[in-house]
């Protein structure tokens, strides 16, 4: 229930509105009443209400001295002033004291039907925020902002957290993810979620996880045998309909909930599953109760005779026989479906035989070599993509004369053509693998050239450019939406462009384009 405080120094009227505010709206309560701002005062910590109605003038102490004081205490109330046309300047100073919406004396039905319809959206829309914010600090383990006991929709409650990641799983913190291609923009979650979960009883929130990569969904639900059976269609659901978009989204779910501040572990936990037990290029829906009990299986590694053919390989200078001893590899990972972290460790091994026979190059060092290996790990969805940047990688190993060409050109030269490609394209995606394929080189030598020159990764530039071109539009054309000029800059989701733009700018799209407005 919304929660309203009623502060009127006519009885009859007050009486009168506390009856239409219950009367108009099921989900509205009159929690106190007051004649004047002094007894307001005193009701507030008590009543806690979500709204306050209160007249202008009033004995002992009147409306807007009552609402410096809510401003002055930081008290989160959504203000409503009651005035006569009489009091009209009056009701201009409470613009200054955070009042957004007013009522007029006399006041009708319609008129007050009306704000009660527009103050349950926002209320609805600020607690969702709300929660949003307090889940975020238990799931990605920041300081709480938000104490639990004023979110009631979040008590008394069971939970199941599931976690998604969009390709493979960012397990190293140095992997880039400006330039990598995630799902999202084809999968609308929260309508899924909404389709699936929300009802009456229901709740579902979804959150941006740690990478670009992750995105959580919490479910809220009643307690009992009927949430696990909800959870278990819901999941059922979701497996369908990823099925049959046919993305690479692996998903992870969490045990039935008892208590929200469990949350916070249960993330951790299904973090470390997804870490451990995702597979590249194929999605899965894991319980992390039924894997508690698993053994863990043995890591299989590269067999001996496979390890001689790639150090043959390399004694000769082989570069047709080492691509195709890896294609090898690859081709049996379609097969048997190596965890992520298996695979991570078998490159591994591919990389000490590389660095057993060669020696060290000033362009592309071990560290280099062994950034490209992970980022190729983290930037595909699939083994065929893995192949093709494993073979981009280790043609510059080998210095093949296409590569050595390319070295010899000067860096400069490169660059610019890498920055024209971008400024050319910057309306279509975008990727590592877009790069590595266009200009034959590895993302981690390509990001050090132009690094040197314009002092930022070719991602950073790709962001800077969209952002720039973004801005002209909302200057040139105002009338534009947001969604119209994400999709023009390149950004197929409109939210993935928000969260960019504010994390470039400080300002989200919608904030941006009203300070241009406040500007003329």
């Amino acid at each position: 229930m919304i929660r309203v405080m009623v502060v009127e120094d006519e009885p009859h009227i007050l009486r009168s509105i506390k009856r239409m505010i219950e009367s108009l709206h099921p989900r509205f309560e009159v929690v106190a009443t007051a004649y004047n701002g002094e007894e307001a005062i005193k009701l507030l910590p008590t009543a806690a209400p979500d709204i306050l109605f209160t007249d202008i003038n009033m004995p002992m102490l009147d409306g807007l001295d009552l609402l410096a004081h809510v401003k002055k205490q930081g008290l989160d109330i959504e203000p409503i002033i009651i005035s006569g046309y009489q009091e009209f300047e009056y009701a201009r100073k409470a613009l200054s004291l955070g009042v957004n919406e007013y009522l007029l004396k006399p006041i009708s039905r319609k008129d007050l039907s009306d704000l009660l319809d527009q103050l349950f959206i926002k209320h609805e829309r600020s607690q969702k925020r709300k929660e949003l914010k307090y889940l975020g600090t238990l799931l990605l383990q920041h300081p709480a902002s938000e104490p639990l006991p004023s979110l009631i929709s979040l008590n008394n409650r069971s939970f199941a957290v599931l976690l998604l990641c969009s390709g493979s799983f960012p397990s190293h913190s140095t992997v880039d993810d400006s330039l990598r291609h995630n799902s999202w923009f084809e999968l609308d979650l929260e309508k899924a979620c909404g389709d699936l979960w929300v009802n009456e009883d229901n709740r579902a929130w979804v959150l941006d996880g740690k990478s670009e990569a992750e995105k959580f969904i919490v479910l809220a639900g009643g307690v009992g045998d009927r949430f696990a059976s909800d959870l278990a269609l819901f999941v059922s659901g979701l497996t369908r309909l990823l099925a049959s978009k046919k993305l690479p989204i692996t998903t992870v779910v969490s045990p039935v909930i008892d208590h929200i501040r469990d949350i916070e572990m249960m993330g951790k936990r299904i973090r470390a599953t997804m870490a451990k037990q995702i597979r590249i290029g194929y999605p899965q829906t894991l319980q992390v109760s039924e894997l508690q009990s698993l053994p863990p299986e043995p890591y299989p590694g590269l067999d001996s005779s496979t390890e001689r053919k790639l150090n043959v390989a390399m004694e000769q200078g082989n570069l047709q026989l080492f691509k195709l001893v890896i294609g090898q590899i690859v081709e049996r990972w379609k097969s048997v479906h190596p965890t992520q972290s298996e695979t991570e460790k078998m490159l591994k091994q591919i990389v000490a035989i590389c660095q057993k026979h060669r020696n060290a190059n000033e362009s592309y060092t071990a560290d280099y070599l062994e950034s490209d290996i992970e980022q190729a790990v983290y930037t595909v969805s699939d083994y065929d993509q893995l192949l093709r940047y494993l073979y981009c990688i280790i043609e510059l190993v080998f210095h093949i004369q296409k590569q050595k060409n390319r070295e010899e050109r000067p860096s400069k030269l490169l660059v610019e053509e890498i920055t024209e490609f971008i400024e050319a394209n910057y309306t279509e995606p975008i990727n590592h693998q877009t790069l590595a394929e266009k200009f034959g080189l590895v993302p981690s030598y390509i990001s050090k050239l132009f690094n040197q020159q314009k002092g930022c990764s070719p991602g950073k530039y790709l962001i800077n450019l969209r952002i720039d071109k973004a801005k002209e539009l909302m200057r040139s054309s105002p009338d534009l939406k947001v969604w119209n000029i994400a999709e023009i800059v390149g950004y197929s989701d409109p939210q993935y462009f928000s969260r960019i733009f504010k994390k470039e700018t400080g300002k989200y799209p919608s904030e941006y384009i009203e300070s241009l407005h406040l500007q003329m």
